[in-house]
Order: C-alpha cells, then sequence, then structure tokens
C-alpha cells in the first residue's frame, strides 16, 4: 500500500497490542488518487506515517492489519461508502473507538451529519477542506487515540 513520501509502511501484524506513540498511522481514504495527495501534503507536518485506502473495503482490511490512529474518511465512494465503513467499524470490537473524520463533497447537509455522528464519527467536514481543520482535528485525535491506547496497554 503506497505511504507518503519518506515513509516507509507498517511491518504487516494482525495484532493490535501496543505499539510504539509514532507508529500509530493516519489513513487517508478516498476513490480520488488527487484527493489523497491533497489529504497526505496537508497531513505531512504531523509526522505520522499516511496509509492510502482508495475504497471502503480497503480501509477496513487496512485498519484491522495496521495500527491506525485516526481515519479521514471520504463520505461518498462506489461500493461501500464512508457511512457504511463507520459502520463497520464501530461494531467491531478492535475498531469501536477509532476515531473517524468524514469529509463530504456534497455541501451542506444537517441530515447527512446528524446521521454521521449518531454512527459515532468524530468529525465531519465539508469540501473544500481547511487545510489547518484536517491537520487540527487529526492531530487532536490522534494524540488522544494514541495516549489511550498506551493507557490501556499498561
Amino acid at each position: 500500500m503506497p505511504t507518503t513520501p519518506g515513509t516507509e509502511p507498517a511491518a504487516s501484524t494482525h495484532s493490535r497490542g501496543r505499539a510504539p506513540r509514532d507508529s500509530y498511522a493516519v489513513l487517508v481514504v478516498d476513490d480520488h488518487a488527487d484527493n489523497l495527495f491533497a489529504m497526505e501534503q496537508v497531513l505531512l507536518p504531523l509526522r505520522r506515517r499516511v496509509l492510502r485506502a482508495t475504497s471502503g473495503e480497503q480501509a477496513l482490511r487496512t485498519v484491522l492489519r495496521e495500527n491506525v490512529a485516526v481515519v479521514v474518511l471520504d463520505l461518498l465512494m462506489p461500493g461501500l461508502d464512508g457511512l457504511d465503513v463507520l459502520g463497520y467499524l464501530r461494531r467491531l470490537d478492535q475498531t469501536r473507538q477509532l476515531p473517524v473524520i468524514l469529509i463530504t463533497g456534497v455541501g451542506r447537509s444537517d441530515e447527512l451529519a446528524e446521521r454521521a455522528f449518531r454512527l459515532g464519527a468524530a468529525g465531519f467536514l465539508i469540501k473544500p477542506v481547511s487545510p489547518w481543520a484536517l491537520r487540527a482535528q487529526v492531530e487532536a485525535l490522534a494524540a488522544l487515540y494514541t495516549r489511550i491506547q498506551e493507557h490501556e496497554a499498561d
């Protein structure tokens, strides 16, 4: 799976045990390569690995195989859409608490936002996304999730 330039993919593991803080990655999910590239560039200053997925199915496989601290997930994708993926993540014990930020390009929709938050989304951003807002949310959620995982492992 491609990663941000200058990073290396994590060793493939099925264990979600304790991992060093800096080994927790950010997963960006979008079916458009240009959107993935843009999100990677925005997240580079966070100094975390950035993993890519181009479908909901690939995103689910990735969170089960890698140490992911936060998922940035496009809402509208072919196959499993962002709400479907979020629903699956909330039903699995090992991903129930994983922070997910949904991103949509369909404009402001209170109904969609409400559905996302009811399913357990940690954030909901509308395209075009402010780079600062995306980076700030990812940084805060990743730090919190990583601390919780470290605390539970002790």
